[in-house]
């Protein structure tokens, strides 16, 4: 549904975490669309720094669309103030699940992953930004056209069940390729 409201001028910010996995199974894009997006470091927070950098740069009409889950969320949260400080143009997905997805999914026998967030959207207008919560799917397609139109930052706070979990890529025969494998686990051939 965001894929084909993204213009050539959108800079679409991905965060860290299960929400990398999720935008780059879900996003279709294409040679003209622009991502960041912070590779293999685990820098939870870096989708929204991204985006105000983005929004900036391109200034006038450009988007820039930040998808981050609600832990990365709160790693920077306080840069909604720079934002609207600056008058960035931002439309913030924030895909709720109460948990750090990637770190429960990821890692066995993992504590200390489930977080407390808050009202998002109350959040958001505590700064002087406007935004909208998402209950149903059928809601998806008029909050993205709100946010999408807002001069300002808009957050888009969307509830998610944390069961769900989003695999890690691996090619069409089912096999990792070596570069996504863990180490220790690839066994040279020959």
């Amino acid at each position: 549904m965001l894929s084909p409201r993204l213009s050539a001028r959108d800079v679409v910010c991905v965060d860290t975490g299960d929400i990398t996995l999720w935008a780059s199974i879900s996003l279709r894009l294409t040679r003209r669309s622009v991502v960041l997006s912070s590779e293999r470091l685990g820098t939870m927070g870096y989708g929204l720094c991204a985006g105000i950098a983005a929004s900036i740069e391109r200034g006038g009409d450009a988007r820039a669309i930040v998808i981050v889950g609600d832990g990365g969320f709160q790693m920077t949260l306080n840069e909604l103030g720079t934002a609207i400080q600056h008058g960035c143009r931002l439309l913030l997905l924030v895909i709720d699940n109460g948990l750090l997805g990637r770190v429960e999914h990821g890692f066995k026998n993992a504590k200390g992953c489930e977080i407390t967030g808050c009202d998002w959207v109350a959040l958001a207008r505590a700064y002087g930004a406007d935004g909208t919560h998402v209950a149903r799917d059928s809601e998806i397609e008029a909050a993205l056209d709100a946010g999408l139109s807002a001069k300002g930052v808009f957050v888009l706070a969307a509830r998610c069940d944390p069961a769900l979990r989003a695999e890690m890529a691996k090619t069409s025969d089912g096999i990792m390729p070596p570069w996504l494998e863990p180490p220790g686990n690839h066994v040279e051939s020959g």
